[in-house]
């Protein structure tokens, strides 16, 4: 059987990671969990830093700082 959490994890790491943490605090789901609680805000900041470098990449031509 699948993990019952992969599902959530999966969808945070294709780009929902904002509504995944957004759920999980408003209606206090899966705030127990190690795997949430510190994997959905490590997906945010890894997407967060490719957001910043795929911005930068467009505007300036450089790809990395």
């Amino acid at each position: 059987m699948a993990d019952p959490g992969g599902e959530a994890v999966c969808a945070a790491a294709v780009g929902g990671s904002i509504g995944s943490l957004a759920g999980m605090y408003v209606f206090r789901h899966k705030t127990r969990h190690a795997k949430f609680v510190v994997g959905m805000p490590a997906i945010l900041a890894a997407q967060a830093f490719l957001v910043v470098v795929i911005v930068r990449y467009v505007t300036t031509g450089v790809f990395l700082f």
